[in-house]
């Protein structure tokens, strides 16, 4: 039997409570304590592992003033929490002073980033790859024509074809049973970089 129940009855059960706070700052408070690593290990510890080890300690029924009481015994009885309070808070302040500064013309901007910069930089990843292979290793490039897109060619480097493709065509590409003629480049986003294998004697 398959069933559902909504977070709030885990909340329920566990006897914990939401925090009431002014619309919208959860999301900027979360953002703020992001930026200033304030819940970090060293100053709130490994959270996830570390309720583990207090079920595991603890013997009889727990609730959670148990475990508030077993945190603060083992990170220097509050004093990680406040300085993580004290991070989350001054980067808070300092989010707010940029936010007001804000204008219209800064959310068009955005905007105008986002719906177009960001779409056409996110398909044209096979341009970018084969310009700095082809600029590496100090030979020609171009983009495929339609008829050789239809072939399945990204482009040519050094006059020789090739495929550009994310790391997850691994395993779609196999779904669809699909074949490839010509080396492949596979790529995949880093942080804000993309990394990208291949053999420089493909190309010669």
């Amino acid at each position: 039997m398959k069933q559902k129940i909504p977070f709030s009855q885990v909340s329920q059960a566990n006897g914990t409570k939401a925090p009431q706070l002014p619309k919208y700052s959860s999301s900027v408070i979360n953002s703020a304590s992001g930026y200033a690593h304030a819940t970090d290990p060293k100053n709130v510890g490994m959270v996830s592992q570390e309720i583990q080890e207090f079920c595991n300690d603890t013997t009889t029924e727990h609730n959670l003033e148990d475990w508030k009481t077993w945190h603060l015994k083992h990170h220097e009885n509050g004093a990680g929490i406040n300085r993580a309070i004290d991070q989350a808070w001054e980067k808070f302040q300092t989010m707010r002073e940029s936010l007001n500064a804000v204008t219209r013309e800064n959310v068009a901007e955005w905007m105008e980033d986002f719906v177009y910069n960001k779409t056409y930089d996110g398909l044209m990843v096979q341009k970018a790859v084969i310009k700095a292979i082809a600029d590496k290793i100090g030979v020609c490039w171009r983009l495929a024509n339609a008829q050789e897109e239809h072939q399945g060619i990204d482009g040519f480097i050094n006059n020789k074809p090739v495929q550009i493709k994310a790391d997850s065509y691994k395993q779609t590409g196999k779904k669809h049973n699909e074949t490839t003629t010509c080396p492949v480049v596979f790529y995949h986003k880093e942080n804000k970089s993309i990394i990208f294998d291949y053999e420089e004697n493909w190309f010669k």
